[in-house]
């Protein structure tokens, strides 16, 4: 009576066959436990029972090559599932080399515990088909745990931009309300200065002019909190040449220029996706911080060039100003920070601040540097396409 091939050919071992089952239930009950969304508990079994199969084998049957391979794919993946827990992933990863090394040892020195097992390639196969199986389940693991963490940052995001949102609402609604109590503040105290000014002693005189003073300087405060809270959200973007915007710019400023015999340089401008109010405020405003902060030293130069990226436009405005101290630099694009208040400028020191959210808002970032005494070089980007 013939046996049947496998029979014959391929003798299974019940023991070794039993822990290859035991395998296929471990890598089952992965799935399942990441299914029902308890990806600790499948993590438990990644990281300390699957581990044992490859050494358990390499004992059993030898065959230390596949084996060893496996062990390593094993470490890779400890290393892989448990990237994001700083504790658990050296402990986890040691626990496969102390396992890979221990079997190592014994199979160096004592036979396998299967030694009368033949030689054959099912073996080699359970090995290669169990570590594809860790792999995919591994990265399904980590896709899953990616698809969690995106879901989440966008979630972040969401409430972050309604966040700030209401903040923009609450600082217009707030500078909006302020306005009029401050205008009749300035009102009746300029009234008072204008006509009762003789019927004060000095003192009272000194009074008056402080009332008028501070109320011109929070009037300002809050017309500027007020444009501040509302850029961005009036106007479309479109296509924007900006040779036409700073040659508007020229002639609004050209009275200034001539007081402070200023040599004002742009080299032919390209056309940029935005918000025409915002990108010629931009450009107003770090133009008009060269004139406020001048050198009485020497005539005052203002060189705007353009730089092309790949995907974006540098812009540079560079003059030969005061400068400022590089240790300032932090505080140079936050609003209402006069980095020298023994300088004595008009302005509320939110400028540049308007500067940052108006680059930000069409995609790109702004920087500055300066050497005091020297002059001041600030950069942005502007992207070529549209958002």
């Amino acid at each position: 009576m013939s046996t049947p091939f496998l029979q014959n050919k391929y003798p299974v071992n019940p023991l070794y066959f039993s822990f290859c089952l035991f395998v296929g239930l471990s890598y089952a009950l992965v799935l399942i436990f990441n299914v029902a969304k308890q990806p600790h508990l499948g993590r438990l079994i990644f990281g300390f029972i699957l581990p044992l199969w490859p050494v358990v084998t390499l004992i059993l049957v030898g065959h230390q090559f596949a084996q060893i391979c496996a062990a390593c794919v094993t470490t890779l993946m400890q290393y892989f599932i448990f990237r994001n827990h700083k504790k658990i992933k050296p402990l986890a990863v040691l626990y496969n080399i102390i396992l890979a090394c221990t079997a190592l040892i014994y199979i160096s020195f004592n036979p396998p515990l299967m030694e009368n097992m033949p030689d054959y390639v099912l073996d080699d196969l359970g090995v290669y088909l169990l570590s594809m199986s860790w792999i995919f389940i591994a990265f399904d693991v980590y896709e899953k745990d990616n698809q969690k963490l995106v879901s989440s940052v966008t979630q972040k995001n969401e409430e972050l931009k309604y966040k700030t949102h209401e903040l923009e609402q609450f600082a217009y609604v707030t500078s909006h309300d302020l306005k009029n109590p401050i205008r009749n503040i300035l009102n009746f105290s300029s009234l008072l200065k204008n006509e009762k000014m003789e019927q004060l002693d000095e003192d009272g005189k000194k009074f008056v002019g402080f009332i008028n003073e501070s109320s011109k300087r929070m009037n300002r405060l809050v017309e500027d909190m007020l444009h501040h809270s509302i850029i961005g959200t009036n106007g479309k973007r479109k296509r924007l040449n900006l040779n036409e915007i700073l040659k508007g710019i020229n002639d609004d400023i050209k009275t200034l220029l001539e007081k402070e015999k200023a040599h004002f340089h742009v080299t032919l401008m390209p056309e940029v996706y935005g918000l025409e109010t915002e990108i010629r405020s931009l450009f107003l405003n770090i133009i008009s911080n060269a004139l406020k902060y001048s050198s009485p030293k020497r005539p005052l130069k203002i060189q705007i060039v353009v730089f092309s990226e790949d995907e974006h436009f540098t812009f540079l405005i560079r003059d030969n100003g005061l400068g400022f101290d590089m240790k300032y630099y932090d505080k140079i694009f936050t609003a209402f920070q006069r980095l020298d208040q023994s300088v004595h400028k008009e302005g509320t020191g939110i400028g540049l601040a308007n500067c940052r959210k108006i680059v930000e808002l069409h995609g790109g970032k702004i920087w500055a540097e300066s050497i005091l005494g020297e002059g001041s070089s600030f950069y942005f980007t502007l992207p070529k396409k549209k958002l």
